[in-house]
């Protein structure tokens, strides 16, 4: 047997050695119950890594899977204690943790793009031209703090604006009937999030007129960071293999969210929605970036001062409380995820 083969035998070997013992742990172990939101790309392409494939078996970690269709019921499950960990953007992040203050960020999920944008027949050409406007979008989601933020910067005064809320399958309905139409007397323009944002650009119904980036964070309970710490260790190294799966097999991992999400969206749409996000474009495991950046805690704290000036929140929390990488570091130095990687399969 020559050099290379033996060194093949040996790492299939030795992987199969290590599905078996985290086989065995994760069966004994309780099931961790993950919320995540069923229609939010790219979050739910990683999703789909957990969910097809044994990186869960290879980790050590049993999952249970608790879709919802956006952050707002989201948070309000994680409050009645029926999820461990959420998945879910910056703001309702924040939200949850001034209501729930034991719980804890552990990580960087993801960047996703929130855009300003008008039906592709206005005349409206710049953020300027809003002012006295009616801008709509899903309320208190991150996106309309990006679309308030672009609007001040282009400086529209606010107390102009007549916000309102539409989800962002209302905003599809209604871009069907606006088509071609000239005016739009129910909308200046409107905000929202990736994947439908890229959908709608890709089909040509609308002008994105501002886009920014919104971190999206792992955000666990108290108890996952207390006495099940061990299985949040087992998790987080289980994202991060997510991530490589979902970089190495994006066809894959697209097409399933697509069909378990029943979105009408394109594969382009996705790549495009996904394009601001590096890990997108890691190249080995080694390349996938879970933790916490110096800008995305500064985000964070940005994130904070705009809850507390719409009165969402009463009072500023100091977001370095809110945040413990501990379990983080801690996975990424227990376990040898290149080896691991080379073992996923589906």
């Amino acid at each position: 047997m020559g050099y290379r083969s033996g060194r093949m035998l040996r790492t299939l070997v030795v992987s199969l050695a290590l599905s078996v013992l985290y086989a065995t742990a994760c069966t004994a172990a309780e099931a961790i119950r993950l919320g995540w939101q069923t229609q939010w790309a790219t979050q739910g392409q990683l999703v789909m890594a957990l969910k097809h494939t044994t990186i869960p078996d290879l980790a050590g970690v049993a999952l249970s899977f608790t879709g919802f269709p956006y952050g707002a019921p989201l948070n309000a499950a994680a409050l009645a204690d029926q999820v461990d960990i959420v998945l879910t953007a910056d703001q309702p992040a924040l939200v949850l943790l001034a209501r729930k203050p034991q719980a804890r960020i552990v990580g960087r999920l993801m960047y996703n793009r929130a855009c300003l944008y008008v039906p592709r027949s206005s005349p409206i050409r710049e953020v300027g031209e809003l002012g006295g406007s009616t801008i709509m979008g899903p309320a208190g989601a991150a996106a309309e703090r990006v679309a308030l933020a672009a609007l001040q910067g282009a400086g529209v005064p606010l107390a102009g604006l007549r916000l309102g809320n539409l989800d962002m399958a209302q905003q599809s309905a209604l871009l069907r009937r606006v088509a071609g139409q000239p005016e739009h007397r129910e909308i200046g323009a409107l905000y929202g999030f990736d994947p439908l944002v890229a959908a709608f650009e890709e089909a040509d119904s609308i002008r994105s007129l501002h886009c920014g980036k919104v971190l999206a964070v792992i955000v666990a309970s108290e108890r996952m960071m207390t006495e099940r710490r061990d299985q949040l260790e087992r998790f987080l190294a289980a994202l991060a293999l997510g991530w490589w799966h979902y970089a190495s097999h994006p066809h894959e991992m697209n097409a399933a969210f697509a069909a378990e999400a029943k979105l009408d969206v394109t594969e382009g749409a996705l790549e495009r929605a996904a394009a601001v996000e590096p890990n997108r474009s890691a190249r080995q495991i080694g390349d996938v970036r879970i933790d916490l950046s110096a800008e995305d805690r500064a985000m964070l704290t940005e994130v904070m001062a705009f809850l507390v000036d719409r009165r969402i929140l009463t009072r500023t929390l100091d977001v370095a409380t809110l945040i413990d990488t501990g379990p983080l570091k801690a996975a990424m130095t227990r376990f040898d995820l290149s080896t691991l990687a080379a073992a996923v399969s589906r």
